[in-house]
């Protein structure tokens, strides 16, 4: 520093020696931080004077303060010079540094080995050891804690410690606290416990167990991931069987492997028996005769198990029928445990159906085309299914609907398969055409069903041949007009047909039609078309009549003729063409008409007919009939009394019958006088349409037929009287004739009895015979059929409710009702209803028979009533 002065000698008298400042400048220094202020680097003294003072010691310097910091001041002390004056002669500015640096020291804090159990964390009971402090007051307030890795077990897991906290009055911040790992940690693993529980359950075929066995040693949080199961021993039942945990798989996240699992067995195990249903199922078969079923009943068993027998069942009985009783019966189990791990309980099904058994009919007939009223054989075969029972029954046989009646079925001889046959040989009453025959079997065995069969059949006419020899026609040859001066006679048209085939057929299916000849043409006569044909003899189908009023007019000719042609249809046929087939009819214009007149008796010796008078009986007669004084018209009446052994449909009973035929609608009469030999002859033939009634014992009158064709000839020659009567059915056929001649087909003249009457105008006189004067004028006006109109119909009838009654008349005037029971007593009256009302009675009647009259004028209809149970 010497260059820093420039020296100057100055003289004086008073020379004073100051003290020299001198400074120790303190030295930048840096540490590592030591628990102390203490620096080891000195401070820098300034020059001193003279070759001679000296720094006995610069002395010290020091750090503001021990804690780790830059810019920290430095402070220098305790410097000593050596002046040869005590050091007095200086005085010592200590000079600071603001550039002292203290580090943060290093220290380790190291991890300890430690060994535990696992405990599901990765704590460690032993505490890290630090590295020395500085300084005598630095001390740890905590050294902290040491951790493993993780939670899992292992060895050689690496400790970590952490946490250590310093006390060095300066909050710790003079160390740098390095932790340092150990590499010898170990977690072992701990023991979880897995005890099977006690469990019971019924037989199901396995060695599973529902219970779930209890685990025990888990450490929070630590859980099951998969829980244990336990197992039966065996599958079979029984006590005391040992159950077997096993499978239990722990979530520790470190795939369980912190555990070693312990399974504790359990000895308290219960398989008990299954019950089993073996349950008859519902069964449907077609009757065999046995009780066996193809159905096998419903039972289940536990999967591995199988039925080494399998079970049947049977119906209650053999016998056709719903609702039958299944039973099921015979199961045998293969378990592995001779079948005891089941306890079999058999459940009856009550929907068993045991159908009837079928048949197959087969239908054979004699012909596949015959004629009406040809023999035809019907058999049937019948095959059942099976031959469980014998096969009974009947077979009704009928052709194109009709019935032919039914035959009962009988074991064919040597047939082997159960089948049965019935036949029939009956006489085809069909009509000529095309028709179906059909057998349709009844089975009378409940077991089997029945069944049909059908075959087609060609019904064909029969020929025709007529019942006289000198042809068909048996009707009037001759007919008068009703006068001279006009142009139309009335007469009865009739054809007898006989059946000569073999066999004998019936008539009744035969129809007849009348037809003019005209050259090569023949023209239907519009009112004698399609006739029915009916029998002269109930009991004898061979021979019958038809007939019908016909009026021919022969214009301004005196006399004409017509060739006339009768033609059979439906089931016969003939040839009109033929001469035996045609006849000539007459007609002329008459003389100036007349009357007759007569009353009493006839004996019936040769009547015939559906109601022919009793043989020895007599039939009563009552007529009336002459011109009107115009002379245009016949008027009068006629009534007749037969005592007959037949009823309405020709049948023979033992009861006496008496029917009354009468008329008052008088179409035709012609009177014709001649004198042979001296002795005045009369002959008075009359038509009209007339009803027919059967009287009964309380001579209440039932309706029989309405509008039948009814022919009378009077003949007189004074004491010499005769008669013949006709009365023709509407369907064909004969009523009544008083006189029948089988030769000629016609009712013939017949002398009445002693004390009866017959007066025909221009017949002479016998004793008291009344003689009648008649005054006869002629217009041109044809005759006047004056038919029977009033009508009464019954709907329906038989009635289970009411009846409703219909009535037609021309007339208004009121009908007269009366109603009896089947014993006669009256049940109900009524005397005002209207013709154009309808009439509902019946409905409080009880089930029986009944009889309603009605009386409309000189008209009475009377209908049978059947009022049937509901």
């Amino acid at each position: 520093d010497a260059a820093n002065y420039n020296l100057t000698s100055v003289g004086t008298t008073t020379a004073n020696i100051t003290i020299r400042q001198v400074n120790v400048t303190a030295q930048t220094d840096t540490k590592n931080y030591d628990g102390n202020n203490s620096s080891s680097v000195l401070p820098v003294g300034g020059a001193l004077q003279g070759l001679t003072d000296a720094y006995t010691t610069v002395g010290t310097q020091t750090y503001n303060n021990k804690n780790v910091g830059t810019a920290k001041t430095m402070t220098a002390t305790g410097a000593v010079i050596n002046d040869g004056n005590g050091g007095l002669n200086y005085n010592i500015n200590y000079i600071t540094n603001t550039t002292g640096v203290i580090t943060i020291r290093q220290v380790n804090v190291t991890a300890q080995t430690d060994t535990k159990n696992y405990d599901g964390n990765n704590s460690s009971s032993v505490l890290p050891v630090g590295g020395a402090l500085q300084g005598l007051t630095d001390a740890y307030t905590t050294v902290g804690t040491q951790t493993y890795n993780n939670k899992n077990v292992g060895t050689a897991k690496t400790m970590t410690a952490t946490g250590a906290v310093i006390n060095d009055g300066n909050g710790g911040l003079n160390y740098n606290i390095a932790y340092v790992t150990n590499n010898t940690g170990e977690i072992k693993k701990i023991t979880a416990t897995v005890t099977a529980q006690t469990s019971t359950k019924n037989y199901d075929g396995n060695t599973s167990s529902s219970a779930v066995p209890v685990v025990t040693g888990l450490i929070s949080p630590d859980a099951i991931a998969t829980a244990p199961t336990q197992t039966y021993d065996n599958r079979n039942v029984g006590t005391t069987k040992v159950m077997t945990a096993a499978g239990l798989v722990i979530n520790d996240a470190n795939s369980g492997g912190n555990y070693n699992i312990t399974y504790v067995p359990n000895s308290t195990g219960i398989i008990t028996v299954r019950v089993i249903n073996v349950i008859a199922a519902s069964s449907t078969k077609v009757y065999d005769g046995t009780v066996s079923s193809t159905i096998v009943p419903l039972y289940t068993l536990q999967t591995g198990d199988v039925a080494s027998t399998n079970p049947i069942e049977v119906y209650d009985n053999a016998l056709v029928g719903t609702g039958k009783t299944m039973t099921a019966s015979g199961l045998v189990i293969n378990d592995g445990n001779g079948g005891s791990n089941y306890s079999i309980s058999y459940v009856t099904n009550t929907m068993g159906v045991i159908q009837l058994a079928p048949t197959v009919t087969t239908l054979i007939t004699s012909a596949v085309s015959v004629r009406y009223m040809d023999n035809l054989t019907m058999t049937a075969k019948i095959k059942p299914l099976n031959t469980g029972s014998t096969l009974t029954g009947t077979v009704a046989f009928s052709i194109g609907g009709i019935s032919y009646g039914a035959a009962a079925v009988v074991p064919i001889p040597g047939s082997v398969d159960g089948s049965v046959q019935a036949m029939m040989i009956k006489q085809v009453t069909n009509l000529p055409a095309g028709y179906t025959v059909t057998a349709v079997f009844s089975s009378t065995n409940a077991n089997y069903s029945g069944g049909q069969d059908t075959k087609p059949l060609t019904v064909i006419a029969r020929d025709a041949s007529p019942y006289v020899s000198t042809g068909f026609y048996t009707g009037d040859h001759f007919a008068w007009t009703t006068g001279p001066n006009t142009s139309t006679a009335t007469l009865t048209m009739t054809a007898a047909v006989k059946d000569a085939n073999n066999p004998s057929g019936d008539v009744r299916g035969a129809k007849v039609s009348f037809y003019f000849v005209n050259g090569t043409t023949l023209t239907a006569i519009p009112s004698a078309q399609n006739l029915p044909v009916g029998l002269v003899d109930v009991t004898d189908g061979s021979v019958g009549t038809a007939s019908a009023i016909v009026q021919l007019n022969i214009g301004a000719a005196n006399a004409a003729s017509f060739q006339i042609a009768v033609k059979v249809t439906g089931a016969y046929t003939n040839d009109p063409n033929s001469s035996l087939s045609q006849t000539i009819v007459t007609v002329s214009k008459p003389i100036a008409g007349g009357y007759i007149v007569g009353g009493s008796q006839i004996t019936n010796t040769s009547s015939s007919g559906y109601i022919k008078g009793a043989t020895g009986l007599t039939t009563d007669y009552q007529f009336d009939i002459q011109y009107t004084k115009s002379g245009t018209n016949p008027k009068g009446k006629a009534n007749i009394m037969v005592r007959s052994y037949y009823d309405k449909y020709g049948i023979l009973d033992s009861k006496l019958h008496t029917y009354l035929i009468s008329t008052n609608a008088i179409a035709l009469l012609n009177v014709a006088n001649a004198t042979a030999l001296g002795v005045p002859t009369g002959t008075g033939t009359f038509s009209a349409k007339a009803n027919l009634v059967e009287q009964l014992a309380d001579l209440s009158n039932v309706s029989i037929e309405g509008g039948a064709t009814f022919q009378m000839t009077a003949y007189q020659s004074n004491c010499d009287q005769q008669i013949s009567i006709t009365l023709s059915r509407n369907a064909g056929g004969i009523w009544f004739s008083s006189n029948w001649n089988a030769n000629t087909a016609s009712s013939q003249l017949q002398a009445v009895t002693s004390g009866s009457h017959i007066d025909v105008s221009g017949g002479g006189s016998c004793g008291s015979a009344i003689a009648r004067s008649v005054t006869i004028s002629v217009p041109n006006a044809p005759p006047v059929y004056l038919p029977v109109n009033f009508t009464a119909k019954a709907l329906p009838n038989p009635s289970h409710n009411q009846f409703t009654f219909l009535f037609s008349s021309p007339s208004k005037e009121v009908i007269k009702m009366n109603v009896l029971d089947y014993n006669g007593r009256l049940i109900e009256q009524s005397r005002s209803i209207s013709p154009k009302q309808s009439l509902q009675i019946g409905q409080q009647y009880r089930p029986g028979v009944y009889y309603a009259e009605f009386i409309q004028g000189s008209e009475k209809i009377i209908i049978k009533l059947i009022k049937e149970a509901n």
